[in-house]
């Protein structure tokens, strides 16, 4: 929800609409909707991933500590994949995987 709300957020300030019924209408929804997908699939894949590696590693700092970090990564890059899915440029997944967003 975070993901498609300050999607819809940025939309909002770039417009800058005068009215709802303007706003409703010139809004993008498909772009909040894959950045709601994105952010789920991330969440979804991070507490998966987190869960996992602190069961295995056992409880403690640097357990979670590389717990958070492999979590974030791994999360991180399925957002991207689910973003680029659902924009049709799934073609351009290994270009864009592992280097950072401009």
């Amino acid at each position: 929800m975070i993901g498609g709300g300050i999607n819809l957020a940025s939309q909002l300030y770039h417009l800058q609409p005068t009215s709802l019924a303007q706003a409703l209408r010139c809004v993008h929804w498909g772009e909040v909707g894959i950045s709601f997908a994105a952010g789920t699939v991330a969440g979804l894949t991070g507490f998966g991933v987190f869960g996992g590696l602190t069961a295995l590693f056992s409880s403690g700092l640097l357990a979670n500590i590389t717990a958070g970090a492999v979590s974030g990564m791994v999360a991180g890059q399925y957002g991207r994949i689910t973003t680029l899915a659902l924009s049709g440029n799934l073609s351009s997944a290994g270009s864009v995987l592992f280097r950072p967003q401009a």
